[in-house]
């Protein structure tokens, strides 16, 4: 079975055989027990396991699964549908995510604003006869908002990949129907003009790699924070808390086509969930022992979160 990702050696197309995905110069790497491939290179892992951790991985899948980012996701959803096209949300999984659909317990506290296998035939072929636009999600953690894209546009076929093998143990062991990948945004084991909808939710921008494989006509949805984003947090961890700087960027080989704002208030209630968030934010390395120390020890705090969703259209040149 002919494989989407290919040899991150030679950019030969991948087939499986056993537990291997091996090209036609022989060039052979492994499929774990949970499905995803590993196809980022020894020279280019610049650490023993790079990327998120196990604790970060499970402190952010604990933090999205709560719900309190779900106004990100569906925005994103929506936007993926409106640029990228694909088939109609099968009933039975919107059900799984209507309000009420799950235990109370998990949904409330968070919103002050509302209440309360293996690798399958499916996840890795890319001669799905339904099949409709390829989405690639770039640096997509333990697959939170893959998973969802996936839903939301019903028959395209969705690939992702990060450079933390853990969180790739973490997507691949939950959500069956998506290709996962080890790899790195800066060499993406993939054909030119490989997808027509790339997704960017707080990953690093790899200019060069995204504009290679987005097919021209196609579209890039990047997620950055707004300039509010979590000072709430900010005013615990820092004594002179700072908004984030607001930038409009161009990229060669894109065109802008629009910015689509996502304000919220959450409730952090403890600070369990405080750390969870932390974890999966970039202060959590730059913050001294003194800011960790006040966030370990709140009782609970609003704050605002804030994403921009940035749409490119990728040009024909």
């Amino acid at each position: 079975m002919e494989l989407g990702f290919c040899c991150p050696v030679c950019g030969g197309t991948l087939e499986r055989r056993e537990h291997a995905a091996v090209c036609g110069n022989g060039h052979s790497f492994d499929i774990a027990r949970q499905g995803y491939l590993h196809l980022l290179p020894p020279n280019k892992m610049h650490s023993k396991l790079p990327g998120d951790s196990r604790e970060m991985v499970e402190a952010r899948r604990r933090f999205l699964e709560a719900g309190y980012y779900r106004p990100f996701r569906d925005k994103l959803c929506e936007l993926a549908k409106r640029y990228a096209g694909g088939g109609a949300t099968p009933q039975r999984e919107l059900e799984e995510d209507k309000p009420g659909s799950r235990n109370p317990e998990e949904t409330s506290g968070l919103f002050q604003t509302e209440a309360g296998a293996g690798i399958g035939e499916r996840a890795f072929s890319s001669h799905s006869a339904e099949a409709g636009v390829k989405i690639l999600d770039a640096g997509c953690g333990e697959g939170y908002y893959t998973e969802a894209v996936r839903k939301a546009l019903g028959t395209a076929e969705v690939y992702g990949f990060d450079i933390s093998k853990l969180a790739m143990k973490a997507a691949a062991g939950k959500y069956k129907e998506i290709g996962f990948a080890v790899a790195s945004s800066f060499a993406i084991p993939v054909p030119d003009g490989f997808c027509g909808c790339l997704i960017n939710v707080f990953a690093p921008m790899a200019e060069e790699e995204f504009r290679r494989v987005v097919r021209p006509g196609g579209v890039m949805i990047l997620a950055v924070p707004g300039e509010r984003h979590l000072y709430g947090m900010k005013e615990i961890l820092y004594q002179e808390p700072y908004e984030n700087e607001h930038r409009e960027t161009e990229y060669s080989g894109f065109s802008f086509v629009s910015r689509t704002a996502v304000r919220e208030e959450i409730w952090v209630p403890d600070a369990g969930t405080a750390m969870d968030l932390f974890a999966m934010t970039p202060y959590y390395w730059k913050t001294g022992v003194d800011g960790g120390k006040r966030l370990r020890e709140t009782r609970g705090f609003s704050t605002e979160i804030a994403f921009d969703f940035l749409v490119y259209r990728r040009t024909e040149r």
